[in-house]
C-alpha cells in the first residue's frame, strides 16, 4: 500500500520517497498524464483488497496533480475530493487498470476498468483554470466479465480510439469502439487460448506495418491459486 517514487540521474535509479496509501488501498496500476508546463500527473488504480471493509471500504480512480507536492510530503494518510478522485464506488477489487491519450486539441482521454463490476469507463477531460476536469461515460460488459488488462489502438488525429480488454473470468478478448458522439459499446468478442488473462498491449511486432496485440497469460487458474502452470504470451492480427 505505498507509492514509490524514483528519479532517474545519469541513467542510474535512485529512490527518492516513499507515499503511504490508506491500508489496503492497494495501489495496482499507474499511467500518466502530460501537463502543460512539462511535468506529469500520475493516475493511480487503487484496486482495494479489503474484502471486509473494515479499514477500506471504497476503491477509487484517482489523478495525483502536483506530483512533487506529493512526494515531498512523504504520506498519504487519506484520499479526499482534493485528491481529485475521478472514479470511486463502494466496495473492493475495483479498478484494476487505465490507459492515457493526449489529443493534437489538447484533450485527455483515459479509459479504466473496474474488474469485479465489469464496467469499461471513458473518461474525457481537459484543464479548467489549472485543474484537469473530466466527464464520464460506461459501458456495462456482461455478468463476471471481470476485465483487468486494457489496451489502446491510436487512431489518427480526428478519429475515435479502439480499446482491447482481457478478461479474467472469460477466455476472450472484447472490443470497445467509441461512437462519434463519445459512447463506448462492445464491437467484437474475440475468443482466445488459455488460462486467466492479465495485461494487453498494442503494437507492430511482426515489423511489417501492420498491427498487433498481445496478450499476456500468467498461466494461473482463477480458481486454483496452488497449483503452477505454465505462462503464454498470445499474438493475435488486427
Amino acid at each position: 500500500d505505498t507509492l514509490t517514487h524514483i528519479s532517474i540521474t545519469n541513467a542510474r535509479l535512485r529512490k527518492e520517497s516513499i507515499i503511504q496509501c490508506p491500508e489496503s488501498s492497494t495501489p495496482i496500476f499507474l499511467s500518466s498524464i502530460p501537463d502543460e508546463n512539462g511535468t506529469s500527473s500520475l493516475v493511480v488504480s487503487f484496486f482495494n483488497f479489503d474484502l471486509t471493509g473494515d479499514r477500506n471500504d471504497q476503491t477509487y480512480l484517482v489523478c495525483l496533480e502536483n506530483c512533487q507536492d506529493f512526494f515531498k510530503k512523504g504520506q498519504i494518510n487519506q484520499i479526499s475530493e482534493e485528491t481529485n478522485v475521478l472514479l470511486k464506488r463502494q466496495g473492493n477489487c475495483g479498478f484494476r487498470g487505465s490507459v492515457v491519450t493526449q489529443e493534437a486539441d489538447g484533450a485527455i482521454i483515459l479509459a479504466a476498468v473496474d474488474r469485479d463490476h465489469s464496467i469499461f469507463h471513458l473518461l474525457t477531460g481537459r484543464r479548467q483554470s489549472g485543474k484537469l476536469k473530466f466527464k464520464e461515460i460506461s459501458c456495462h460488459l456482461g455478468f463476471q466479465a471481470e476485465p483487468i488488462g486494457i489496451g489502446v489502438l491510436h487512431a489518427p488525429s480526428g478519429k475515435k480510439h479502439t480499446y482491447y480488454l482481457s478478461l479474467r473470468a472469460s477466455a476472450e478478448i472484447v472490443v470497445i469502439r467509441i461512437s462519434e458522439d463519445g459512447g463506448p459499446s462492445i464491437l467484437q468478442r474475440m475468443p482466445i487460448t488459455g488460462l486467466s488473462r492479465s495485461s494487453v498491449a498494442i503494437g507492430n511486432f511482426r515489423g511489417d506495418g501492420s498491427c498487433q496485440i498481445a496478450v499476456a497469460l500468467w498461466g494461473g487458474n482463477p480458481t486454483d491459486l496452488n497449483t503452477v502452470r505454465r505462462g503464454q504470451v498470445v499474438i493475435g492480427d488486427l
